[in-house]
């Protein structure tokens, strides 16, 4: 989202058509299942496909309640020197927080 209010929607199909072809080029040598973005345990799949989503759902949601839910998350997990650490499960169960009830 910073960088789309950056540099502009247009550069963003640019970096968008890379994230696709990097995670297409990755896919092509995993034979294994891929789990859903949630559960994933490959890189290239949280690192491509995460910036799709958020963007998407921020376009679903509206930008400012998912800045919202962005920032009780960062409130809630950043810089602990203790556990428990933030995971995948901790940001999806902010960010459902802040969805209307019309989409869960």
């Amino acid at each position: 989202m910073l960088y789309n209010s950056r540099v502009g929607i247009g550069h963003m199909k640019d970096f968008f058509k890379g994230e696709t072809e990097w995670y297409i080029t990755s896919h092509r040598y995993a034979f294994e299942k891929e789990n859903p973005l949630l559960y994933s345990n490959r890189y290239w799949v949280w690192e491509t496909k995460g910036a799709l989503v958020m963007f998407g759902l921020k376009d679903l949601i509206g930008e400012d309640s998912l800045n919202i839910a962005l920032r009780e998350f960062h409130d809630a997990y950043a810089f602990k020197n203790n556990a428990p650490f933030a995971g995948a499960n901790d940001l999806y169960r902010i960010i459902k927080k802040h969805v209307p009830d019309s989409l869960q």
